[in-house]
Formats: C-alpha cells, sequence, structure tokens
C-alpha cells in the first residue's frame, strides 16, 4: 500500500511537470525535453500500455522533436510489438520530423523488415531526400542504409 502510494505521488509530480504544451508549432523548452525524459524512462519499469500512452501523449505534445520518436520506436521494438504497429508510427515520425535521418533510416529498416517491395522502400528513400535535413553527415548516412540495403537485396 505504500508503496503504490508512493509510485503514485511519484507519477503526479512527473504529470505535473509536463503538464504545460509547448504552443503550437514551437519547440519545447530543454527543461520541459528534460522532464519528459525523465517520465518516460521512468514509466518504462511499469506497464507497457500505459507506457505507451505516455509516448502518445508526449508526441502529441512535442511532435517536432525526433528524439522522442526515436525513443518510442526503439520502445516499441525493444517490446517485439508488431510491425505494423511500429511502421505506423515511423510514418508519422517522418511526416512530423522529416529532416532528421535517423527518424528516415529507422522507417526504412521498417519496410525491409517487412519485406514489403523495392519500388516501395526506393520511393520512401527518394521521399526522405527532400526532408530538409541541415547536415551533409545526415544525407551521407541516409545514402550508407539504402546502399547497404541495395547489397542485402
Amino acid at each position: 500500500m505504500k508503496q503504490t502510494k508512493e509510485q503514485f505521488q511519484k507519477i503526479k509530480d512527473f504529470d505535473h511537470s509536463v503538464r504545460t504544451p509547448p504552443k503550437s508549432g514551437k519547440l519545447p523548452s530543454e527543461k520541459l525535453k528534460s522532464n519528459w525524459m525523465r517520465y518516460l524512462n521512468f514509466m518504462k519499469n511499469e506497464s507497457t500500455t500505459r507506457t505507451i500512452h505516455l509516448y502518445e501523449r508526449c508526441i502529441k505534445d512535442c511532435p517536432l522533436v525526433p528524439e522522442f520518436w526515436i525513443d518510442y520506436i526503439e520502445y516499441l521494438e525493444e517490446k517485439n510489438m508488431d510491425l505494423n504497429r511500429i511502421q505506423s508510427v515511423c510514418q508519422r515520425a517522418v511526416r512530423n520530423c522529416p529532416f532528421n535521418s535517423t527518424v528516415q533510416i529507422f522507417y526504412l529498416k521498417i519496410l525491409e523488415k517487412q519485406n514489403v517491395e523495392h519500388s516501395v522502400i526506393q520511393e520512401a528513400f527518394q521521399k526522405s531526400l527532400y526532408g530538409g535535413m541541415q547536415k551533409p553527415k545526415d544525407y551521407l548516412d541516409l545514402f550508407l542504409f539504402y546502399c547497404s540495403y541495395m547489397r542485402r537485396r
């Protein structure tokens, strides 16, 4: 009973720390991002369903933060979730963070794992090149992944 009460208090404190989402179209402050990450890391030890709901809430409040999407996708993979579910999350991540090569690569990897037709992966790769990545290294990482995929094919 006491342990449950302490856990509830921790969750309540975490919840209060992330209560104010950033204004629409704005990036969250570093403090808010840090609070979300601490909350998500705490919940990873809890029920998978509750953790997934918290990730969904997080990306609803902070859809432009690639770190949250990446962490969410890695969590789903770690829990061996259905590939269709992971693909759906990857598609939303790519739509919200097209400027992040890691998100793009996760999406391409999931498509490859699902054994989709080459033309679908090729089209996703072509779209990823127009994502507006800021650094040449991002494009390099994307091309290296695609070359590795072509070699495995």
